[in-house]
């Protein structure tokens, strides 16, 4: 059994708790963020600069695309393009991109969380949706996606086929493209095949 709390990922909290969805998943592992991270002089702790306004329709705003696939790039690099491509289109976010986002986040505590219910331990071996996390900034810089080794586990414990279940990610990721989380989920996984 799994119970998870859904009120903290409420994206109106994310000042509060240093969440910088700027640099969230996957943005979190693009070059000039983890230097700039990494660097001598790097803040331990990274907030956004600003709130960000809520805007109460998308309407008028074409709905962002998936950046093009290029068959040189790698999963995490189509990812990183999609989430920065769907971001720039919506500089303020809607209502309906910010709930979301809040789906997303729960989505992947759920994931997580139904890991364990399987038998599956914190991941230690790659970045993975089944990597523990210690604070709400650092869950939003967690990928959606099981390592090979946590994929492995997961599908002999299920029995379920890798392709369909990609399958089915695609179809609900394409159900919230207007996410970037979910867009740039759809990318790495299309990037997979």
């Amino acid at each position: 059994m799994a119970v998870i709390s859904t009120a903290r990922y409420n994206p109106n909290l994310d000042y509060r708790h240093g969440v910088d969805r700027e640099h969230a998943w996957p943005a979190s592992h693009c070059k000039a963020y983890i230097e700039a991270t990494c660097a001598p002089e790097a803040s331990p702790a990274i907030r956004p600069k600003k709130r960000l306004k809520l805007q109460k329709s998308n309407s008028g705003k074409p709905k962002p695309r998936l950046a093009s696939l290029d068959p040189h790039q790698s999963a995490l690099q189509a990812a990183v393009s999609t989430y920065s491509a769907v971001l720039s289109a919506n500089q303020t976010p809607s209502l309906a991109a910010l709930a979301a986002l809040w789906l997303g986040r729960v989505c992947r505590t759920a994931s997580h969380e139904l890991g364990h219910c399987l038998g599956i331990d914190h991941c230690v071996y790659y970045a993975c949706v089944m990597q523990g996390s210690a604070s709400l900034a650092e869950d939003a810089r967690q990928p959606l996606y099981l390592c090979p080794i946590d994929r492995a586990k997961l599908l002999q414990a299920t029995g379920a086929d890798m392709d369909e279940r990609y399958a089915a990610l695609l179809a609900f990721c394409g159900k919230h493209g207007e996410c970037a989380m979910f867009a740039a989920f759809a990318a790495w996984i299309q990037a997979q095949k």
